[in-house]
């Protein structure tokens, strides 16, 4: 589970196997005929695969591999999945949220394409624990939907629970103190000149925790940006960009200076051309320079990733 954290697009994301496995009776071969071959890794553009999608919002997963065997196929491919999912934040920080993945197929309907479900819960082998969710129960489930209920759907159900450690220690144990601080005024004697001092007190603490929350939300969302400048960075030599000249300033310049990084910067070897008796040689020259040139690209990226990692670290 990634996120659901956006409570006003009420959106849930995950990173999931969908798995599915289906009968073609099409496939099929004798494994004595073929070297004992009984398994096979096949593309999905070569093969029908049922055309199951998310119906409460889903990205295009039609990408992979399908393994086989005689008559039986198994496809599961890794997909990033965004679904709607209703929040009810009146409890907040104390909720509970149930979601729900609805599969099924917009097109076959009950005669042409059975659909089952396993009974089981969906595994969480490959579960990874969420910051700020956990997950309860999960439970599946068969429905029929559709204008005459032909077209089956397997709904898998979420049922998450918020972790309100964070949120205890830091919003609401502290505001429980301030508001027995306030309290307290009511109890000292009109006559103190100590009960003016102390409103005064808890007034000013009430600031200064506004202010430290302020200050967290705007660390929180800039060690986020940084994040995502530090990532294209460490990929920009799979899009083929070279590193442009104000980015190689910052980090060569400033940043490596500044933390100390004794990088070592690659200059670009130059290979002397001669003139090529023939075409072969040529071809060979030029294959030797864009691979030189590719690794000096991949080199470039990754010595300014690692000069502008420790500068977002320290944002965080």
């Amino acid at each position: 589970m990634e996120s659901l954290q956006d409570e006003r697009s009420q959106v849930l994301t995950l990173n999931v196997w969908v798995e599915q496995t289906w009968r073609d009776e099409r496939i099929s071969w004798d494994p004595q005929d073929y070297g004992n071959i009984s398994k096979l890794t096949v593309g999905t553009q070569h093969l029908w695969i049922p055309d199951i999608v998310l119906y409460n919002n889903a990205r295009d997963f039609s990408r992979g591999f399908v393994n086989t065997n005689v008559h039986v196929l198994q496809w599961a491919p890794p997909v990033k999945i965004y679904s709607i999912c209703e929040l009810d934040v009146t409890y907040f920080p104390f909720d509970d949220q149930f979601c729900s993945l609805e599969f099924g197929s917009c097109k076959l309907d009950v005669q042409i394409l059975e659909r089952h479900g396993e009974k089981a819960p969906f595994t969480k082998d490959s579960f990874i624990e969420n910051g700020e969710w956990e997950i309860v129960a999960n439970r599946t489930r068969k429905v029929l939907k559709g204008r005459h209920s032909l077209f089956p759907t397997i709904i898998f159900e979420l049922h998450l629970r918020r972790r309100v450690l964070y949120f205890l220690y830091n919003i609401i144990v502290p505001c429980v103190m301030l508001s027995l601080l306030t309290m307290m005024q009511f109890i000292l004697p009109c006559e103190s000149g100590e009960k003016i001092t102390l409103g005064l007190t808890v007034l000013l603490a009430y600031s200064v925790f506004t202010i430290y929350l302020m200050g967290i939300m705007f660390i929180s969302g800039l060690s986020v940006c940084l994040s995502v400048i530090v990532l294209n960075i460490r990929h920009g030599a799979e899009r083929g960009y070279k590193p442009p000249k104000w980015l190689k300033f910052i980090a060569y310049r400033i940043l490596s200076r500044l933390f100390c990084n004794a990088t070592i910067l690659s200059k670009r070897k130059l290979i002397q051309k001669e003139s090529p008796r023939d075409l072969l040689s040529r071809i060979l020259l030029e294959h030797i320079e864009a691979e030189q040139n590719q690794g000096e690209l991949v080199q470039q990226w990754r010595e300014m990733y690692n000069c502008y990692t420790p500068f977002a670290c320290t944002t965080e």
